[in-house]
């Protein structure tokens, strides 16, 4: 869902997203998942597409609890050309 706030002075637009159930997160570099549920207004729980290991393989047999964490959406942004939720201060899928 899309908001656009207009500025009196500036008469310039800020959009403002909301989080939604099945929006895109980038959790770490290269680590993407989907949210899977929203139990309050700041606090997401998300569900990772792939799960990889210390040496950066993708581990196929994790148990639900490797699948899934809960985030809190005070700590993203919404890149609306990427169209996913990425961690404030990313660039991309790196961190600055």
């Amino acid at each position: 869902m899309l908001f656009f706030f207009f500025d009196i002075k500036s008469r310039k637009k800020s959009p403002t997203y909301l989080s939604a159930i099945g929006d895109r997160i980038l959790t770490a570099p290269q680590t993407f998942g989907r949210i899977v549920t929203i139990p309050d207004a700041d606090t997401a729980m998300i569900q990772f597409d792939n799960i990889l290991s210390v040496n950066g393989s993708m581990i196929t047999n994790g148990s639900l609890n490797d699948h899934t964490n809960y985030v809190s959406i005070n700590n993203f942004e919404w890149d609306g050309i990427h169209e996913y939720w990425k961690p404030k201060f990313a660039l991309g899928d790196k961190y600055v």
